[in-house]
């Protein structure tokens, strides 16, 4: 469940200015996680969280502001969780491994597709729900045409 707490990990610095670890430690059991010190502090290094000062003067965790390395962390989430996908209407099924559901929808949620405007995601499952289901053939191939191109392998 690496995958899915670093995503919360960026999803809460996003949201909430996080100044040490121990308060990001419990932002994440709040959000269902069972970590340690020692696992927060390699999750930081490995997603290469920088400390900046917040508008008291105080060090808060940020995301790197390189926004092509973003893109592929979350390209490869959907990438290595992937598993089929189906088409009805204006819905797009996306089935996932098990556990990575949620995982995969925040994933696509933070690439921003022009035509999704909403999301649910299960365990092993995520649905999209697309603008127009005149719009739903081509956000699929969309979604397809950008985890091929940056990693070769749907």
């Amino acid at each position: 469940m690496k995958t899915l707490r670093q995503l919360d990990i960026l999803r809460i610095i996003a949201k909430k200015d996080i100044h040490t670890q121990d308060e990001l430690i419990n932002e994440l059991v709040a959000a269902g996680h069972k970590t340690t010190q020692a696992t927060v502090s390699r999750d930081i290094k490995e997603l290469r969280l920088i400390k900046l000062p917040d508008d008291t003067g105080l060090s808060k965790y940020s995301a790197p502001s390189d926004k092509k390395e973003s893109r592929s962390k979350y390209i490869h989430i959907i990438n290595a969780s992937l598993v089929d996908f189906a088409t009805s209407e204006n819905i797009i099924l996306l089935k996932t491994i098990s556990g990575f559901g949620s995982a995969v929808g925040e994933a696509i949620d933070c690439l921003k597709f022009k035509h999704i405007i909403g999301s649910v995601a299960g365990d092993n499952t995520l649905l999209l729900v697309i603008d127009s289901s005149k719009n739903t053939a081509s956000t699929l191939a969309e979604i397809k045409k950008v985890v091929y191109e940056e990693n070769g392998n749907i």
